[in-house]
C-alpha cells in the first residue's frame, strides 16, 4: 500500500520521464536534461518521504556498523566504552516533551524503562563480544534481529507471519549457525594447527554467544519501541536519554567495584571514543524514528546491513579476512533478510 501511495504522490506531482524528455526537447540538450534530472530529484524525494521509515532504519543499519568497527578499534574495557558512550546520550535529556508527561501511565513507564534497559544491555554485550571475536561476525549476530523481532511482534503485536516469513527465518537461522561456527559442529582438522585453531574457534564461539545475547536484548529493546508507538506516547529523546543514563550506572558501577580505570593510548583513540558515541546516539534516534512509520520485521530488516559494513570495515581496518564459512552464513542471513524486504 506505501509503495501505491509513493506511486501516487509521484503522479500527483506530474512526473512523466517520456513527456519531460519530449517537453525538453524543445530547448537544447542541457536545458533538456536538467530538466528531466529535476524531476527525477523530485520524484525521489517523494519517495523517499513516503517511506522514510525505510530510509531511517537503513541509515541506523550503516551507523551500527560503523560504530562497532570504531570499539574494534580502541583498547579501553567495553564497560569503560560504554560509561563514556553513554554519557554522550544524556544532553538528550533537554529535547524531552515532558509536557507530554501526563499523558503516560504505568505501562509506558514500563515500556521506557524496560527500553532502556535492554538497549543498554545489549550495546554493552556487543562490546564486549568484540573482544573475542571478528567485527563482522559480532555484527551479523547481534544486529540479526528479524529472527527474534519478526516471532516476538507476531505472539505481542499479531503482525502477520507468512510461510515465506518462516522459511526465511529457518535459513536466516542457518546463517547464524555458520557465521558462529559452534566446535562441536565445526571441529578443527589437522594435528599441526589443531590447537590453534581451536583456541581460535572458541574465541570467536563465546564471541558468538554474547553477540546472541546482545541479539536478545536489543530485539526485547525493539518490541518496547514498538509498543510505545502502538500507544502513541514514543518520544525519541527519552528513549534516548534513559539508555544513556542505565549505560552510565550499570557500567560506572561495574568500573567502580571491578575493573580499573585505564587511560587512552592516544589522542587519535580519545577521538575514536567520541566518535563512537555520536554515532551510537545518531542510530538510536533514527531506529527511534523508523520505528514510527515502519513495522516491527521491516524495520530491523533494514537495520541487518550493518553486517556488511562491519565486514568490509573489519577487512580494511583490521586485515580481519572471512573464512568461506562465515562468508557464506552473512550471505544467508544478508539473503533472508532481504527476502523479508521482498515479501514486504
Amino acid at each position: 500500500m506505501e509503495h501505491m501511495e509513493s506511486i501516487q504522490l509521484i503522479k500527483e506531482d506530474g512526473f512523466d520521464l517520456n513527456r519531460d524528455v519530449n517537453e525538453g526537447s524543445n530547448h537544447g540538450n542541457e536545458d533538456r536534461a536538467g530538466f528531466v534530472i529535476k524531476r527525477i530529484w523530485r520524484a525521489t524525494l517523494h519517495t523517499v518521504s513516503a517511506r522514510r521509515g525505510v530510509f531511517y532504519a537503513i541509515a541506523s543499519g550503516v551507523l551500527l556498523g560503523c560504530q562497532l568497527s570504531a570499539v574494534k578499534a580502541i583498547t579501553l574495557s567495553p564497560y569503560q566504552i560504554m560509561v563514556l558512550r553513554s554519557f554522550l546520550f544524556l544532553p538528550s535529556i533537554i529535547f524531552v516533551a515532558w509536557n507530554r508527561s501526563k499523558d503516560y501511565d504505568i505501562i509506558d513507564l514500563i515500556c521506557y524503562i524496560s527500553d532502556g534497559v535492554f538497549n543498554a544491555l545489549g550495546i554493552l554485550l556487543a562490546y564486549a563480544a568484540l573482544q573475542f571475536a571478528h567485527v563482522g561476525n559480532v555484527s551479523a549476530i547481534s544486529s540479526n534481529l528479524p529472527v527474534p523481532s519478526a516471532l516476538l511482534a507476531f505472539v505481542f503485536f499479531k503482525e502477520p507471519l507468512t510461510i515465506f516469513g518462516v522459511t526465511f527465518l529457518i535459513i536466516n537461522f542457518i546463517g547464524l549457525i555458520l557465521v558462529s561456527q559452534p566446535p562441536f559442529l565445526f571441529p578443527s582438522g589437522g594435528e599441526e594447527f589443531a590447537l590453534q585453531a581451536t583456541f581460535e574457534n572458541s574465541n570467536e564461539f563465546v564471541g558468538a554467544l554474547i553477540a546472541l545475547m546482545s541479539l536478545i536484548a536489543m530485539s526485547l529493546s525493539t518490541i518496547f519501541t514498538r509498543k510505545l508507538t502502538y500507544r502513541g506516547n514514543v518520544d525519541p529523546a527519552l528513549l534516548s536519554f534513559i539508555p544513556g543514563t542505565t549505560g552510565v550506572v550499570v557500567s560506572g558501577a561495574v568500573l567502580f567495584f571491578g575493573p580499573t580505570w585505564d587511560y587512552f593510548q592516544s589522542v587519535e583513540e580519545g577521538f575514536i571514543c567520541l566518535l563512537v558515541g555520536i554515532l551510537s546516539a545518531a542510530g538510536n534516534i533514527l531506529i527511534v524514528l523508523a520505528l514510527k512509520y515502519e513495522d516491527v520485521s521491516l524495520v530491523t530488516i533494514q537495520f541487518t546491513l550493518s553486517a556488511p559494513v562491519a565486514f568490509v570495515l573489519g577487512i580494511i581496518l583490521f586485515q580481519e579476512i572471512p573464512d568461506l564459512i562465515s562468508v557464506i552464513g552473512a550471505t544467508l542471513i544478508l539473503g533472508s533478510t532481504l527476502g523479508l524486504l521482498w515479501r514486504k
